[in-house]
């Protein structure tokens, strides 16, 4: 039986822990629970449990067992020795870490991220522990505190290219791609070897359609890690996406070559021989596809086409509805299955089929102009143009009012015109709607502070100050709120924080002046 610290145990009075089950008869869930309050009794005793560190090197054997099991993939068992090694010891940091990478790789990201706050608490300077937290963090879906943690453990260790990478594919996730490539490339400066790198970098060139970039850095990946054959599958996207058919069909086949089970594989080469008219070899892969993937809504698509061609009416109109139904949003899928049902003589059928693909195009149009006007708006803002930003912007969020950044921008374009009322509807909304960027914290504190509502602005500015710790505009705004309660002693203790992490700044130091002087005859600037 494990043995609980003395001090933890009288902290907690748990006196059944000699005399009842005992923690090896607890369930993980328990065990975790049991953990928080070893950890929150040892921090209560100001260090006084950690300086009575159990005897032996019992913490340290169990986690090298723990490491040995996660190793071979038995998360659960490794899971139980991690625990077994921080209720021996509260402050064995590499248990807390493993700990909580055996509980993300079960997906069990709460109780990830629940463990990784705990070891960061105890080693906030551990690099390795933040970003284990981000990773944590990204699988439970906060991804502006997965960021957050992230950017902190770059801080920490900026040569690390591993940290970069994860940074700049954490910001691609939340659409902020020119700093998701920032990271990238300086994690490629630090390590040009590193093929994961190479091969997040190819899918955000990939993505902004930057096709001879993508491809040199996918070939860089294969030509450092040739055994990935997924890779190669996107690769041949790439490739037809451009109508390089010949080329996207050869990386296609060399994915099967690597991994003949791809069902997505025998897809896309059925694809790509149906548009080079090669029949026989689209209708055998499309068919291999579906055997391998029977939910697989393109490769039903595609064969539906092919039975088409090949006078199999009936045939390909049972493919195509089952497409519709795989893919409801695909408007393909549903002009071809008019197409066939026309031919079929079943014109009821194909009229209402028709109509559903025109309603799905215009949406797709209209979600296309929006990215256009989005993009347009965005780089008036970035000159300075507000008011044309401002109407480019709305015009974005007309035609598609679910996107959270567009909200986000129109917030930034009102606010700098003085329009504040409408800027913290704008930034209200787009939190609504999720958006990853804790920039709208900031600005929405600004703007409330505006209104004269400080309390609000507060809470928010401090949501902007633990995203980014190390923003020196948030603290300074968070300042100006709090000295606006007349809670001067925080407020300085913003401002002297802010002043570190930006010396020299102006409007900083005038501002902690003022307070430190006394607050009357002078106007703070947030």
């Amino acid at each position: 039986m494990v043995e609980m610290h003395p001090f933890v145990r009288s902290c907690l009075g748990w006196n059944a822990w000699r005399t009842g089950a005992g923690y090896n008869g607890l369930s993980v869930r328990a065990k975790l629970v049991v953990i928080w309050l070893v950890v929150g009794c040892a921090l209560l005793a100001h260090g006084r449990a950690f300086a009575q560190p159990a005897s032996g090197d019992v913490p340290s054997r169990l986690t090298e067992e723990g490491l040995r099991l996660l190793e071979l993939g038995d998360l659960q068992e490794a899971t139980e020795k991690f625990s077994q090694a921080i209720a021996a010891d509260p402050n064995h940091i590499s248990a807390y870490s493993n700990l909580g990478v055996a509980l993300r790789r079960q997906k069990r990201f709460a109780e990830a991220v629940e463990i990784l706050q705990a070891a960061v608490k105890l080693r906030p300077d551990d690099a390795r522990l933040r970003s284990n937290l981000g990773l944590a963090l990204r699988g439970a879906g906060r991804l502006g505190e997965a960021q957050t943690a992230m950017r902190q453990a770059c801080a920490l260790d900026p040569g690390n290219a591993v940290l970069r990478r994860h940074l700049g594919i954490l910001l691609l996730e939340g659409a902020r791609g020119d700093e998701a490539e920032t990271e990238l490339r300086a994690a490629l400066r630090i390590d040009a070897a590193d093929a994961e790198t190479h091969t997040a970098l190819a899918r955000l060139l990939a993505r902004s359609e930057r096709r001879q970039d993508a491809i040199e850095h996918y070939t860089t990946s294969l030509r450092l890690e040739p055994r990935q054959a997924s890779l190669r599958r996107e690769l041949g996207s790439v490739y037809e996406g451009h109508g390089e058919l010949k080329e996207a069909a050869e990386q296609y086949r060399a994915a099967l070559a690597l991994d003949p089970a791809d069902a997505a594989a025998h897809q896309a080469l059925g694809s790509v021989s149906l548009q080079l008219g090669d029949l026989g070899t689209a209708e055998a892969e499309l068919r291999r596809a579906l055997a391998l993937g029977p939910a697989s809504g393109e490769a039903y698509r595609d064969l539906g086409i092919l039975l088409g061609r090949t006078g199999r009416v009936e045939q390909g109109i049972e493919s195509l509805r089952r497409a519709t139904q795989l893919l409801p949003q695909d408007s393909r899928s549903r002009w071809n299955l008019a197409t066939l049902l026309r031919k079929a003589g079943r014109s009821g059928d194909a009229e209402r089929e028709l109509r559903l693909a025109r309603e799905l195009n215009e949406r797709a149009e209209h979600l296309m102009l929006a990215r256009t006007y989005h993009n347009q708006g965005t780089e008036l803002l970035k000159d300075g143009r507000l008011a044309e930003a401002a109407a480019k912007l709305t015009q974005a969020i007309q035609l598609d009012p679910q996107d959270p950044l567009a909200r986000y921008n129109h917030g930034i374009a009102l606010l700098f015109q003085q329009r504040v009322d409408e800027a913290i509807a704008e930034f209200e909304e787009a939190r609504r709607l999720g958006i990853a960027n804790p920039n709208v914290y900031h600005y929405l504190g600004r703007a409330l502070l505006l209104k004269d509502r400080p309390e609000e602005a507060v809470a928010h500015l401090t949501e902007a100050v633990q995203y980014m710790p190390a923003d020196a505009a948030s603290r300074n705004a968070l300042a100006v709120a709090l000295a606006a309660l007349r809670n001067y002693p925080q407020a300085i203790a913003q401002l002297e924080e802010a002043k570190q992490l930006a010396p020299g700044n102006r409007r900083i130091e005038a501002n902690l002046t003022c307070l430190l002087n006394g607050p009357k005859g002078c106007e703070l600037q947030p």
